[in-house]
């Protein structure tokens, strides 16, 4: 069973992507790998467990011959099913695709028939959509080709539909509503558009098209689309405001930000910035967070860092400064003091072989930086490229807790070990999907080797595996900034 890719932010068609990220101010935009909203934890889900309680993590499993999506709470050791069995036999099917909305009200997969199953070239993909009660089918595709993109909320989904036989276009677009509402279909493929954003809330829409030229409609059937911009970017899109780069003869430092009819706004504290990888903006010094038609103050810059190096906040005023890939960091205070580091351990394999390598490895999905407790899993792979050949020959791994501050959002920085293991050639059967519990307290991981749920302990670092009566598959990836699957 195939894990579900972890897709926030959502990557963009290939010309829009390089295009996008050759433009300064858009460093930390959706379309070069950031977002314009603080990374700190995850909130509380209305509708949900209340404050005290744990927010689920989601996971795909199989019991007997069912398949069901399951929820995994780390404070009760538990996992039950979210709602009733899928509408698929598991000795022929399998969970692809699972996605979470922001608030864990809604989850949306793809059932897909297993390699080597009967007639397995043949069965379509099913996009399935979930609210824990019902399980509604969307839409079908040919075999091993549905992908869709889809609003935070999991309320509007993109399909690219194949063109068959067309001299000209791969595919055409097909937007459908969680219910089952058909909002657009496009009539023919003599024209490839792409999605370039959703409203969070599902409320709208934008296309660009071959020329680059983007088009905004209400998520309604037969709405009439507004062309926002002649040739342009969607840097970011919020409920009822979006901010949109022209390409031709814009500002390539600042975008205009325009209401949904494509009226320009005035919106305070709006001025060129630098991205974050954070998804936090610097503009003049201070850290901001962009939200609909406002701009949100946060902390000022800490004395001497760079804005590519700022990689969350933490505790009181507290920042993380990591670079890309890297396989340290550091915690720094507002006037830039260093207050605790990250580095691997050293390595096992002795002797140690000749140019040994320290890469960084995972998803990043499991950190936690709050007010009150943060915490980065840092996964590091020990190895050398072979000689003049591709390929990366793994001899160990590193799973390490870096604890940064306390309940109070103090500096309490420490390592607590995970696992520090000698591996096969290639490493990747030892490797784990590591996701944050839903109130930061836990790490969860599946054991693929026993197909159960585990939660190591963050303050301790104690392993222990959930009561289930389920075989674990993947475990979800919540769509906090949107979502694309493939």
């Amino acid at each position: 069973m195939r894990n579900a890719r972890r897709v926030s932010p959502r990557p963009l068609p290939l010309r829009a992507l390089l295009a996008a990220c050759s433009l300064p101010a858009l460093a930390a935009l959706a379309a070069c790998g950031g977002t314009t909203a603080p990374t700190q934890g995850q909130p509380y889900h209305p509708g949900k467990p209340g404050p005290t309680d744990e927010p689920p993590t989601f996971l795909s499993a199989t019991s007997g011959s069912s398949l069901y999506v399951v929820t995994a709470r780390a404070s009760t050791g538990t996992v039950a099913a979210f709602g009733p069995a899928l509408p698929a036999d598991a000795s022929l099917y399998e969970v692809d695709q699972l996605t979470v909305s922001a608030d864990d009200s809604r989850v949306a997969l793809v059932l897909r028939a297993k390699v080597g199953t009967t007639n397995w070239t043949n069965a379509p993909d099913t996009l399935v959509v979930g609210d824990g009660q019902t399980w509604t089918t969307l839409l079908q595709e040919p075999s091993y080709s549905l992908s869709y993109q889809a609003s935070k909320d999991l309320g509007l989904f993109a399909v690219p539909t194949p063109c068959n036989g067309s001299a000209t276009t791969p595919s055409r677009s097909v937007i459908v509503r969680a219910d089952g509402t058909h909002v657009f279909d496009q009539p023919d493929c003599t024209t490839e558009l792409f999605v370039y954003a959703f409203a969070p809330n599902g409320s709208y829409f934008v296309f660009q098209d071959q020329a680059t030229a983007l088009t905004l409609y209400p998520a309604q059937p037969g709405a009439k689309g507004v062309t926002v911009s002649p040739a342009g970017l969607v840097g970011s899109a919020f409920e009822t405001s979006l901010i949109v780069f022209d390409t031709q003869g814009g500002n390539p430092n600042l975008g205009r930000w325009i209401d949904t009819s494509g009226a320009p706004l005035t919106v305070a504290g709006y001025a060129p910035y630098t991205g974050t990888p954070a998804g936090l903006l610097d503009i003049g010094g201070q850290l901001v967070a962009l939200a609909d038609r406002r701009v949100n103050p946060v902390q000022a810059m800490p004395a001497g860092a760079q804005p590519e190096e700022i990689a969350g906040l933490a505790g009181d005023g507290l920042v993380v400064l990591e670079a890309s890939q890297d396989t340290s960091a550091r915690l720094v205070d507002a006037a830039g003091n260093v207050l605790g580091t990250y580095t691997p351990p050293a390595p096992i394999t002795s002797p140690v072989p000749d140019g040994l390598q320290v890469i960084r490895v995972g998803n990043g999905a499991a950190r936690w930086l709050t007010k009150t407790g943060s915490w980065i899993l840092f996964e590091s792979s020990y190895g050398t490229p072979p000689p003049g050949g591709d390929g990366f020959q793994t001899y160990e791994l590193s799973d390490e807790l870096w604890l940064l501050t306390d309940s109070d959002g103090k500096a309490a920085v420490k390592t607590v070990p995970i696992r520090h293991i000698p591996t096969g050639q290639s490493g990747v059967a030892d490797e784990r999907s590591y996701v944050a519990s839903g109130d930061g307290k836990s790490v969860i991981y599946v054991d693929s080797a026993t197909a159960t749920v585990h939660a190591i302990d963050v303050a301790t670092g104690a392993d222990q595996a959930m009561t289930s009566s389920f075989q674990a598959g993947s475990i979800g990836t919540r769509c906090d900034q949107g979502c694309v699957v493939f």
